[in-house]
């Protein structure tokens, strides 16, 4: 499992850092690719379950919120009614035309409605983290959020003892938790000094804004806290409908939306923080 698990890293790792020093739409790309994919295996997930929720409309709407987002324009005007209106529409025309009355109607709207805002709506954070911070602050945050996952994944495996949440995830602890926020922090702290983010280090503004050592302290322990309640929130999703994986996708680490769980929570996170100190 643990080789496996570092090829498709060693596979996957190039690929991010190359679209986040780009930038511009290659990286919205590679953002949106992984939101389809996510969106598809929270389907999946559903459709465990009965539901039977339309994939289109949710596809459709998650384009158009990474088109947005690649503009700037997440907060378009149209862009929150479309979510609302336009799964729902959908739900009652399937109904008309396939003659299926209202039965699971409700749940396969409000799960297309949350499957869209919680796949696309939230990693569309990313490209605006990107667009509007730059590539420091980018590899900065998905580096650490990997860190933490990693940190808590290894340290959990050695010295693991107590559960952190038997109704969640059986397999991780507390001890896990423990070293997921030091290594997030401890990356957050290294990185930030290497990119000259950090008013610390001997690089400080010559590659991009630099904070205060204790702003920047603050972020990492934020980032590797939201980075583990991401991974949890997944958890409980899988948990409610039978599944331990999104998929298999990716040998050695489950579905793509088990790999994005974390990322699903810093992003927003490491975007507003920066919006507020920067």
């Amino acid at each position: 499992m643990l080789r496996q698990r570092l090829i498709s890293a060693a596979a996957f790792l190039p690929i991010i850092a190359v679209s986040i020093w780009f930038g511009d739409i290659w990286f919205s790309l590679v953002v949106g690719a992984a939101a389809f994919l996510g969106f598809y295996e929270f389907h999946q997930l559903v459709r465990k379950k009965g539901q039977t929720p339309p994939l289109f409309p949710g596809l459709l709407l998650i384009a158009a919120i990474m088109y947005f987002a690649h503009r700037g324009e997440i907060y378009n005007v149209w862009l929150l009614p479309a979510i609302v209106l336009f799964p729902l529409v959908w739900v009652v025309l399937r109904s008309l035309i396939s003659h299926t009355g209202a039965e699971g109607a409700f749940g396969d709207w409000l799960w297309t409605m949350g499957g869209t805002i919680y796949v696309g709506w939230l990693l569309s954070f990313w490209i605006l983290l990107r667009g509007t911070f730059g590539w420091e602050w980018t590899l900065l945050s998905i580096l650490s959020t990997f860190a933490v996952d990693s940190a808590a994944y290894f340290i959990g495996r050695a010295w693991g003892k107590h559960p952190l949440s038997l109704g969640i995830s059986p397999g991780k602890s507390c001890e896990g938790a423990v070293g997921g926020i030091i290594g997030g922090v401890a990356a957050v702290i290294i990185l930030s000094y290497l990119l000259g983010l950090i008013e610390a280090s001997p690089f400080s503004g010559i590659l991009g804004t630099h904070l205060e050592v204790w702003k920047v302290l603050v972020l990492g322990v934020l980032v590797s806290i939201f980075a583990q309640v991401g991974d949890l929130a997944e958890s409980m999703l899988k948990r409610g409908v039978g599944a331990g994986e999104s998929s298999k996708l990716i040998p050695g680490h489950g579905g793509i939306l088990d790999r994005l769980d974390s990322l699903l929570f810093t992003g927003v996170l490491a975007y507003y923080c920066l919006y507020v100190v920067i």
